[in-house]
């Protein structure tokens, strides 16, 4: 597979008591209680059933931690805001997709994927010459390119990140094969929230807000 690289860049339900609150002439709060009927303890618990699940148009908020076959963590999202993706949309591993149908606000699990699932399987032949300044993601201004570390490139796909085999003054051989491509990875996840995904988001096909797209 050729991939073009673009010369520029594209780029509860409980139902508690409610009270309204009002100041008589001596300035003291007066709770003004409207008689409605208390929820149990269990009734409470149960009340969980009607939060939103994960379903086609549904925006998902989750925090991950990723590992590797061996059990070593890759990278995660805790300390930092989760990550949004509108559900039914291919905006995240077709695997991960799977495991989280169905699952709502503060469940936990997790899940482990074979390449199939996730990056997919490795392709010898998906190696390219790129010219250095299409290349993105140096550390710093003075840090050159060197085997085995990773860049992005825009293409007429959008953004993808490509592995360095060998650097030259001009030209970069790349790997374009996803980083964990043939990789088995297991998530960790925790399901922060689940909403009705906007018109707007559903016609761009994509999450909008924290953690989602930003125009």
């Amino acid at each position: 597979m050729d991939i073009k690289v673009q010369s520029k860049q594209k780029l509860n339900n409980a139902n508690f008591n409610s009270c309204s609150l009002k100041f008589n002439a001596k300035m003291r709060v007066i709770p003004l209680i409207k008689a409605k009927v208390l929820l149990t303890t269990d009734q409470f618990i149960n009340s969980k059933e009607n939060y939103m699940k994960i379903t086609d148009k549904t925006v998902v908020q989750f925090h991950y931690v990723l590992k590797d076959e061996a059990g070593e963590e890759i990278e995660s999202s805790q300390g930092s805001e989760p990550l949004a993706y509108l559900h039914g949309a291919n905006n995240t591993l077709v695997g991960l997709e799977k495991a989280l149908t169905d699952k709502e606000a503060g469940d936990k699990f997790s899940v482990t994927l074979q390449p199939e699932e996730a990056y997919g399987e490795r392709q010898e032949d998906l190696i390219q010459r790129v010219p250095v300044k299409h290349l993105q993601g140096l550390p710093s201004k003075n840090a050159k390119w060197k085997a085995g570390m990773v860049a992005v490139v825009h293409t007429e796909q959008g953004q993808r990140q490509v592995t360095v085999i060998k650097a030259g003054k001009f030209m970069i051989t790349v790997d374009i094969n996803p980083p964990l491509a043939g990789k088995v990875i297991t998530f960790d996840i925790e399901v922060v929230d689940v909403r009705a995904a906007t018109d707007e988001e559903v016609e761009h096909g994509h999450a909008h807000g924290v953690g989602g797209h930003h125009h």
